[in-house]
């Protein structure tokens, strides 16, 4: 039986639909947050109510490298959201990533949502003590935007939420906050240098790797500590490498980071298709404006070897957009985001690019495939799209690891 993974790569134009930070996969635009157990949570009862909407902080976690808290949103005044949203369906409400304020080093926010129907929501961490002598445990944290998410796209509804958390004692609060930097290094893989770092704190591990072009990461990394494999948090793809959340760990003491199977591509090769899109959704049930999976046959490739086009589909984002996305064999280098162009030589805008791979119940990695997604901005004219890939990854499945230290 073999199981079949996706690892995606979110650019900016699916980024400014969904708020998805490219840094890391699972957060985010209310995407399903990975399980995670909050460490020194503090219980929280605050809330707030503005245009029809309640936000409730009912836990928080306070530490050097993030604040994360568990938050729920409530319509409590239907008449007055279901004007804001245009009378759409609200499916689901969002803090806006740029709508707060608060002592927080950083201006950015990002949401996910839980099993439970919650948010967890990533906040910078606090400023230090020294940049806020008057602290005294209160946390003022004001919302002032959210999103209404609805079959038709987002709705930004500006408000005015004002919450008061509890934090750390200010006895507490340097401890709290308490930073560990994991030094440097560099090891080997294919004989290319890669290079990695770390940060600790109380609530997480973080290991960022660089790696040169030609190589990339294939599945979810871990982290060995004391003979155990600890899962990530989070795991997502940065321009040039990986950034991963770990638990967190003991200060003072050294992890491993295993980087796992990586796709090792020549950046010399590239290969691009050229197919008559336009014939094949006509093809497609449900017609050129159909949604859903379509076939694409050897006669679709007009320029190319047919053998590597799979399949096409073709659907709708939150916003209304439209996109068609193409299905090709084999891991494809990240490091070098395909190009996609019209009939007319006009590029489209890439939407998001992902791997898929095989894995059986060994964990052994077999072949893979990768998709890319382009948005329509004129779906009747689009009869050819030429793709333009980097290099095909080969699978080195060797163990990969460094040991990073304080």
């Amino acid at each position: 039986m073999l199981k079949r993974v996706a690892i995606w790569v979110f650019v900016l134009a699916l980024a400014a639909v969904g708020g998805i930070a490219a840094a890391s996969f699972l957060r985010d635009g209310g995407g399903p947050e990975p399980p995670r157990r909050q460490a020194n949570q503090v219980g929280q009862d605050a809330s707030a109510t503005s245009k029809g909407i309640e936000l409730k902080v009912i836990g928080a976690t306070f530490s050097g490298t993030e604040t994360l808290l568990e938050m729920r949103a409530a319509i409590v005044d239907e008449a007055q959201v279901g004007q804001a949203a245009g009378q759409a369906e609200v499916r689901l409400v969002l803090p806006a990533r740029d709508g707060f304020s608060g002592p927080f080093a950083g201006t950015i926010l990002s949401v996910g949502t839980r099993a439970d129907g919650g948010l967890l929501v990533h906040l910078p961490p606090l400023v230090p003590l020294s940049a806020r002598p008057d602290y005294d445990g209160a946390v003022p944290l004001t919302i002032r935007a959210v999103n209404l998410r609805t079959a038709a796209g987002d709705v930004r509804l500006e408000g005015n939420w004002d919450l008061v958390l509890s934090g750390p004692t200010p006895d507490k609060l340097a401890e709290a906050l308490r930073l560990e930097d994991l030094k440097p290094t560099t090891f080997a893989v294919q004989g290319l240098e890669v290079a990695a770092s770390g940060q600790r704190s109380t609530s997480e591990t973080r290991v960022e790797v660089t790696m040169p072009t030609g190589l990339t990461a294939l599945t979810q990394s871990y982290l060995i500590v004391d003979g155990q494999r600890l899962a990530p948090y989070s795991w997502g793809e940065t321009p040039n490498g990986v950034l991963t959340s770990f638990p967190p760990t003991k200060f003072g003491t050294p992890v491993t980071f295993d980087l796992g199977p990586v796709g090792v591509t020549d950046p010399a090769d590239s290969v691009s298709v050229t197919i008559a899109i336009g014939e094949a959704l006509r093809r497609a049930e449900g017609g050129p404006e159909g949604k859903g999976k379509f076939a694409i046959g050897p006669s679709d490739v007009l320029a190319g070897d047919p053998d590597i086009v799979i399949s096409g589909e073709r659907g709708s984002g939150w916003d209304g957009g439209e996109w068609v996305s193409v299905t090709i064999k084999g891991t494809w280098d990240h490091n070098d985001m395909p190009k996609v162009f019209d009939g007319q030589g006009g590029e489209l805008r890439l939407l998001a690019y992902g791997t898929g791979y095989t894995k059986d119940l060994a964990g052994n990695i077999g072949p893979g495939e990768t998709e890319v997604r382009v948005l329509l901005t004129d779906p009747s004219k689009i009869e050819r799209l030429t793709i333009v890939m980097g290099g095909q990854a080969a699978v080195d499945r060797q163990e990969h690891t460094v040991t990073l230290r304080p």
